[in-house]
């Protein structure tokens, strides 16, 4: 349908098919731009005609070469899937993804690298409203820094005691005492639980003063001369 219209009768396709389909506009329009997707990929299309690909498996390949330009997208799809179409994939989504990463890489890192290096220019670090007045803090950065990041909360929240949330009167969770590790490394003001770090220095001093204080016994500020006088040591 999409084919035989005319340019300026195209974008009407979503509608129609949203008709025949019972759906909403938005949904019409985001199945038609799948299906356009997908059909610009011969090797998804033909994967799923043949029964190699479920509907599943072949969004989240379109998901990962949908950057790529059409001669790379062949080659990974290629590399990933095979040259026998009748042969059944068993692998997950998300193993697909893992797989067209790699493919993309080994196929042409210096292409790849180039993609990194435009992708790290848009850095940032923004706020996301959530329902039930929750929200999130979203940090685009690159793979490293996110482990890093990571790795520094948990160890942070690991040296920290907590207790139990006065409003609730339970314990924190994992995530609430990351959450909470989290914001005393940025020096904000604790509000609905405490949070000290488990050092005789750090526990006397305001919790804006340990906002650059690093967990661990690397970073303990803890001067006793004995490793085994220091809690933070201790628990390490």
């Amino acid at each position: 349908m999409f084919e035989a219209a005319e340019p300026e009768q195209q974008e009407f396709v979503a509608g129609e098919v949203g008709c025949v389909l019972h759906m909403a506009p938005a949904t019409a329009m985001s199945r038609v731009g799948t299906a356009l997707a997908i059909c610009a990929q011969p090797r998804l299309l033909t994967g799923l005609d043949h029964g190699q690909l479920s509907v599943g498996q072949a969004r989240a390949l379109l998901d990962e070469i949908g950057h790529l330009d059409a001669e790379h997208a062949t080659a990974v799809l290629e590399a990933v899937l095979g040259d026998n179409p009748e042969t059944e994939l068993e692998a997950t989504p998300g193993e697909l993804r893992s797989a067209v990463k790699r493919a993309i890489i080994v196929h042409d890192p210096k292409l790849a690298k180039k993609r990194h290096e435009a992708a790290k220019r848009t850095a940032g670090v923004y706020g996301r409203p959530l329902p039930d007045g929750m929200g999130q803090v979203v940090i685009d950065c690159t793979a490293v820094q996110m482990a890093t990041a990571l790795a520094a909360i948990e160890g942070r929240a690991a040296a920290m005691s907590f207790a139990p949330d006065p409003e609730a009167g339970e314990e924190l969770t994992v995530g609430q005492r990351r959450v909470a590790a989290f914001l005393h490394a940025l020096g904000c003001e604790r509000t609905a639980v405490q949070a000290v770090l488990e050092c005789p220095v750090e526990r006397a001093v305001d919790v804006h003063a340990t906002a650059h204080a690093r967990s661990g016994p690397s970073g303990c500020r803890c001067r006793s001369r004995s490793p085994s006088a220091c809690p933070t040591t201790q628990r390490s």
